[in-house]
C-alpha cells in the first residue's frame, strides 16, 4: 500500500496527507507542530470490521501495518467528526479509541458516544501515540482490549 507521504524542503515539513480539498503536514520549522488546511477527510488504513481511532496519520498507518485485523483511522486532531461516527455505525462492528494520556477524557467521551449507539466500543489510553511503539507493543495493547 502506498501512503504518498513526502518531504517539502521549502517548508521543512513532512506532508502526511495531500488531497485536492485538504492537506496536513508535520512542521519541523518554528511555529505550530502541524500545518493543515481544508475540510478534514475520512481516512482509513486497512479493511477490517474493527476500527482503531487515533489522532494522527502515522499512528493509523502503524496500526494497520502491525496487524491486518484492524483498520486504522486518524481523526487528524482530538475530536471525532459527526461524519466519522455515522460511517462507524454503518461499517464497523468493534471500535477502539486509542489516544494518549493527555486526551484520555476525550477518548472516553468518544467511546461512550459510540457505545450508546449500540456498537462495541472501548478506549486504549497509553503514555504515547501508537506511532511511538513497536508493532509488538501495539499488538499487546490491542490483544488486551
Amino acid at each position: 500500500e502506498t501512503y504518498h507521504i513526502t518531504w517539502c524542503p521549502s517548508r521543512k515539513a513532512l506532508v502526511l496527507v495531500y488531497l485536492p480539498h485538504y492537506y496536513q503536514a508535520r512542521n519541523f520549522n518554528d511555529g505550530p507542530k502541524y500545518l493543515s488546511k481544508g475540510n478534514k477527510p475520512l481516512l482509513f488504513y486497512g479493511n477490517s470490521g474493527t476500527i482503531i481511532i487515533v489522532e494522527d496519520v502515522l499512528s493509523a498507518i502503524k496500526i494497520s501495518k502491525a496487524n491486518n485485523s484492524y483498520t486504522g483511522c486518524p481523526i487528524l486532531g482530538s475530536s471525532m467528526p459527526l461524519k466519522l461516527t455515522e460511517t462507524i455505525l454503518e461499517r464497523f462492528k468493534i471500535v477502539r479509541v486509542w489516544l494518549d494520556r493527555d486526551k484520555a477524557i476525550e477518548a472516553v467521551k468518544q467511546a461512550r458516544n459510540i457505545k450508546q449507539k449500540g456498537i462495541d466500543s472501548d478506549v486504549i489510553i497509553t503514555p504515547n501515540d501508537p506511532k511511538e511503539y513497536s508493532t509488538g507493543v501495539i499488538n499487546q495493547w490491542l490483544r488486551n482490549k
